[in-house]
């Protein structure tokens, strides 16, 4: 979901004349540099008057809108560097806008929409602030609130030797996605900066 609307925001900012496009872009270069812990009482009191609390639609929808604002910049600044020549060219030859998006521009994107996808995974995966606060029941867990858990002997004791152990367990996921993708990621890092 994260994906998909910040590919949607990315192309738009970047592809078409939007009424204050620089104060949306603006808007969400602030929203990005925010710390996470001011948002954290904010947003807990959102969710819990949304009954959102403990659920899989209020989790979703957390990390889904705090993914969608940096990825679209990324995406937006990424696309800004593909000329629009050959969308126009495409359109020249036959297809359609649509077409045009799906054979020419999202071959040329990857790079940067797999960097997206990996971003959007490893923030729900090892954040902890958030999770902690938003989810009471262990059902909910992710697998860094999963690791204090399950390392935890008493309130004040951890067994450091399982949280090692845990924590090279839940860094192998991490360690093979770079890996599988590791050609889009250097391309993606090194064309999608902050402009």
């Amino acid at each position: 979901m994260a994906l998909g609307l910040s590919f949607s925001a990315g192309l738009a900012l970047s592809r078409f004349r939007i009424p204050g496009k620089k104060v949306i872009l603006y808007m969400m270069l602030i929203l990005s540099t925010f710390p996470l812990a001011i948002m954290v009482i904010p947003l807990y009191d959102m969710f819990s008057e949304l009954s959102l609390t403990n659920s899989y639609l209020g989790m979703i929808l957390l990390y889904s809108g705090g993914a969608v604002i940096f990825n679209a910049w990324l995406i937006k600044n990424f696309t800004d560097g593909i000329p629009a020549d050959f969308e126009e060219s495409a359109q020249i030859d036959g297809h359609t806008r649509t077409q045009a998006l799906f054979r020419v521009l999202l071959p040329m994107v990857k790079p940067v929409l797999i960097m997206s996808m990996l971003l959007a995974f490893f923030g729900p995966y090892s954040d902890y602030l958030l999770i902690n606060m938003m989810v009471s029941n262990g059902k909910l867990d992710n697998m860094a609130q999963g690791l204090y858990k399950y390392s935890q002997i008493s309130s004040q004791a951890i067994n450091y030797g399982q949280f090692s152990a845990f924590s090279i367990v839940m860094g192998l996921p991490i360690f093979i996605l770079f890996i599988a993708f590791q050609r889009y990621l250097v391309s993606g890092f090194s064309i999608a900066t902050y402009k």
